[in-house]
C-alpha cells in the first residue's frame, strides 16, 4: 500500500503545474466561501485553501528534494502569484466589506 501512495504522489509531484491546478480550485473555492454567508461553508473553505497552500509547499520541497530546478522555481513562484492574489482579495473584501 505505501508503494502505491508514493507512487501517486511521485505522479503528482513530478509536474509543477498539478498541485497548481489544486490551488486554483481551492482559491476559488475559498472566493466562494468568503461569499456564501455561511459560517461552515466559510471555515471549511479556508481550511480547504490551507490545505492546498500546504500541498503546494510539499510540492516544492518535493521538486527540491529530487533537484528539479526548473519545476522547483515555476513552484516557488505560483506559490508566491497566490500569496498575491491572497493580498489583493483581502483588500477587495476590506474596501467593499
Amino acid at each position: 500500500m505505501f508503494m502505491r501512495v508514493k507512487h501517486y504522489l511521485a505522479f503528482f509531484f513530478s509536474r509543477w503545474w498539478r498541485p497548481l491546478i489544486v490551488v486554483g480550485i481551492g482559491f476559488f473555492l475559498f472566493v466562494i466561501g468568503g461569499m456564501a454567508r455561511s459560517g461552515f461553508w466559510e471555515i471549511s473553505s479556508r481550511y480547504l485553501f490551507g490545505f492546498t497552500l500546504l500541498f503546494l509547499l510539499a510540492s516544492l520541497v518535493y521538486q527540491i528534494v529530487k533537484k528539479d530546478k526548473d519545476a522547483a522555481v515555476y513552484t516557488a513562484l505560483s506559490f508566491l502569484a497566490v500569496l498575491v492574489l491572497l493580498f489583493f482579495y483581502a483588500i477587495f473584501v476590506l474596501i467593499t466589506g
